[in-house]
């Protein structure tokens, strides 16, 4: 980043939309990449400003935040029960109100450019995170209306605006301002190869942030850690970007609002070239070459091995208490019976309690069985949370174990942060 930037006394107020439950782990980031020092932690987003330095550390934010969904300059807020009522809000806002002025102000405060100084066009989109009962391009239409009719110089365009009126409604709350992003950051560009039960890598991230902390990112070099059961590589390739420093928008930055306001391309940190003991293990050849193939696009296939390897053979490829942290999936969309659960289940109960030395991050749709293996007490590993989350309508849980003696470790866990 620019050491040299032009001070400004303006505090400007920005929303973030994350992951549902998973909130803390944003947060997490917030902190650690622009020392946000209080923010307003609500269902799927947080509100929080900044004062100073705003194109820095705006930037640092969308370019280097994983967990992250979408960004915007928060305008203003309502809690509305019916359509009409959002009618009459955002009529009642744009009334009188010139776009150019009052835009070109907020962007002048956070030293954005916009071609000629002006705003030429426009467009309104929204996300619902509910099941409201209206079209959402009801209410992009209704606001295209409101602003047309108190700024007659200005159209709308939906493929390339100067400026995105984006609308997060989120039960009977919606929020509303300026759009920096343009598209849903958690669709990842180098993610081309998937499978039926792929989660979105931002949100894999978010799970894995929640429950390691910062000073075992620190001494990732250090430390072993193993996917087994590796889905799509969601977390193999995140992992493997933050300890790079690579930029999940380094393919694709130009394609983002923000770019249309500065030079993105300034903004990027130096890669580094590490090599770290990242393993990912899986026992099917289509998921280790798909695995693969996503790695490369993702410019991290030189850090990750990739192996093929049943469950039962990890007692004979790891020494005993070496795996720093591990984390599996087991998401499966086929049938699959109680019995071979349970199999699966004890055959890895029985290898974590020989490999393990930190932590194991489980992530499942099937936990039912796997509670019940943890409360008969017949393997010594430490019970440590289960997280349960919806994406969509489907129900999953976090299962994390922790190595015997866990008093004794020398990673300091954290359930969670948050900012109220």
């Amino acid at each position: 980043m620019p050491k040299e930037q032009k001070e400004k006394g303006a505090r400007m107020k920005f929303l973030a939309y994350a992951h549902e439950t998973f909130e803390d782990s944003f947060v997490r980031e917030l902190i650690k990449l622009i020392n946000i020092k209080d923010a307003c932690v609500n269902t799927s987003c947080v509100e929080f400003e900044i004062n100073e330095h705003i194109k820095d550390k705006i930037s640092e934010l969308i370019l280097y935040s994983r967990t992250m969904r979408r960004v915007m300059i928060l305008l203003d807020k309502t809690e509305f029960k019916e359509f009409e009522d959002l009618k009459k809000h955002y009529e009642n806002y744009f009334y009188k109100r010139d776009l150019n002025e009052e835009f070109n102000k907020i962007f002048d405060d956070c030293e954005f450019k916009l071609a000629d100084n002006k705003i030429k066009t426009f467009c309104s989109r929204t996300q619902k995170h509910n099941n409201s009962d209206f079209n959402s391009m009801d209410l992009d239409a209704k606001i295209g209306e409101y602003i047309i009719e108190n700024n007659k110089e200005l159209k709308v365009n939906l493929e390339n605006p100067d400026l995105t009126i984006f609308n997060l409604i989120i039960d009977n709350t919606v929020y509303f301002g300026i759009d920096l992003i343009g598209k849903d950051l958690s669709k990842r560009d180098y993610k081309v190869f998937t499978l039926p039960f792929s989660m979105k890598n931002s949100l894999v991230y978010a799970i894995m942030l929640k429950y390691i902390d910062d000073d075992f990112l620190k001494e990732i070099n250090k430390k072993l850690v193993v996917n087994y059961g590796m889905s799509d590589g969601a977390f193999l390739i995140e992992l493997a970007q933050y300890i790079s420093k690579i930029s999940p928008l380094k393919h694709s930055y130009r394609e983002i609002t923000l770019n249309k306001y500065m030079n993105l391309e300034k903004e990027f940190d130096a890669e580094k070239e590490p090599i770290y003991k990242i393993f990912g293990l899986d026992n099917n050849f289509n998921t280790t070459n798909f695995v693969k193939k996503n790695l490369a696009l993702s410019d991290v296939k030189n850090i990750v091995q990739l192996s093929r390897l049943d469950l039962t053979w990890l007692d004979t490829k790891y020494e005993k208490k070496t795996i720093d942290l591990f984390f599996t999936f087991f998401i499966s969309r086929s049938i699959v019976s109680s019995k071979e659960i349970e199999k699966y289940y004890n055959d890895l109960f029985y290898q974590l309690e020989f490999v393990l030395k930190g932590r194991a991050i489980i992530l499942t749709s099937k936990p039912n069985i796997f509670m019940d293996i943890i409360k008969s007490e017949k393997y010594k590993l430490e019970f440590y949370e289960q997280h349960n989350f919806l994406v969509g309508n489907n129900s999953y849980s976090v299962i994390v174990l922790d190595a015997i003696k866990a008093e004794n470790k020398k990673i300091n866990y954290n359930k969670s942060l948050r900012l109220k």
